[in-house]
């Protein structure tokens, strides 16, 4: 029980300090009256950094949520708040209080759909981390990792990767013909088999959000070098006498079947190898003589196999081969090389058809 008067002489009384930042209810003039509770309510300093935002107030709060509202301070439920909303204030020293408020950002990863988030992070790659999206030291990020989050900020992540790929070309091989004096005209060997050469090429391919963006050639091992093929071309001839005159030849009295008859025809070249007869040619003829000077190819139809000729300009034959090309009035000569072919050409002749 008191007899003082007011507030302030019993707070005087009792030695309580009070300070002007302190509330005192009722106020330390009130007259007291018989039965009266007096209640002291000591003054906090606090600071309030809302992002770059400093507030300075004294208040008679006990706790960060009760100053928050007092201040008006309006909360997303994604901004942050240190120390927590339920932490008490101290009386004896400054209190200091952070609110980080939420952003709002699109983030894009590898083309996917963009994903609208709020974060309270400061740097592109804190947000990054907070959404544990994995990086690899290829990823390009944009804008860079250290720029500070802005309001309505985008982020891209392109995904780059590269992969080695090894791939084997196989190169042909060449084929070289030579001639080859001790082999028959006509005929082939072959002295050596061809082997493909091969190369190996190792490429660096890039990828961006797993499509190909490009690739680079990083290594050529040539393993090994192609080993032509050699065909030996027989050139050997052997002699064939012609005579040189034309014997002479009776013709037979008109309306009578004739002992010999002669025909005009369109005359052609060859020899027995390959640059007249192609890669197959043997050396010998359809009707299986070998071709050498003297045996020419015929229409069949024309001139009977195994007729014996005589062409101005050439010599004796035998029609002893066909072919393909060689119809009606045509006949085509054979000759021992490919050079004699080439001289004789295409020519109008006189054949005689012996009996």
């Amino acid at each position: 029980m008191t007899y003082k008067r007011t507030v302030k002489d019993v707070l005087r009384d009792a030695r309580l300090e009070i300070k002007e930042k302190d509330l005192v209810i009722p106020p330390p003039d009130t007259i007291l009256k018989k039965e009266a509770t007096i209640k002291i309510f000591k003054g906090k300093s606090v600071f309030i950094i809302v992002d770059d935002r400093v507030i300075k107030t004294i208040t008679h709060k006990d706790n960060i949520k009760e100053v928050i509202q007092e201040l008006d301070i309006k909360l997303g439920s994604c901004d942050k708040v240190t120390p927590s909303l339920s932490a008490k204030l101290k009386d004896k020293s400054c209190n200091y209080i952070y609110i980080k408020k939420a952003k709002n950002l699109i983030v894009t990863v590898a083309n996917k759909s963009p994903v609208n988030i709020k974060s309270t992070k400061r740097y592109v790659y804190q947000v990054l981390s907070d959404m544990k999206i994995s990086l690899d030291s290829e990823d390009r990020i944009y804008p860079v990792p250290q720029t500070p989050i802005v309001e309505g900020m985008k982020i891209n992540v392109t995904k780059v990767r590269h992969k080695l790929y090894a791939e084997k070309i196989y190169i042909p091989y060449k084929i070289v013909y030579r001639d080859d004096p001790t082999l028959e005209e006509g005929k082939e060997n072959v002295a050596q088999e061809g082997r493909e050469g091969v190369i190996r090429y190792v490429k660096k391919v890039y990828y961006k959000n797993h499509q190909i963006s490009s690739e680079k050639l990083v290594k050529k091992d040539v393993l090994a070098e192609p080993i032509a093929k050699i065909i030996l071309v027989g050139t050997k001839v052997e002699p064939y006498y012609v005579p040189a005159t034309v014997p002479s030849i009776e013709m037979a009295s008109r309306g009578s079947i004739p002992s010999s008859y002669v025909l005009t025809m369109e005359a052609t070249a060859y020899d027995p190898g390959y640059r007249s007869c192609g890669a197959s040619a043997d050396g010998y003829t359809a009707t299986g003589l070998p071709a050498k000077y003297g045996v020419v190819a015929v229409d069949p139809s024309v001139i009977p196999m195994g007729t014996r000729l005589y062409i101005e300009g050439y010599g004796y034959a035998v029609a002893a081969d066909k072919g393909t090309a060689i119809k009606g009035h045509r006949i085509d000569l054979c000759f021992n090389s490919y050079d004699e072919a080439i001289r004789y050409g295409r020519r109008t002749v006189k054949v005689h058809v012996l009996n």
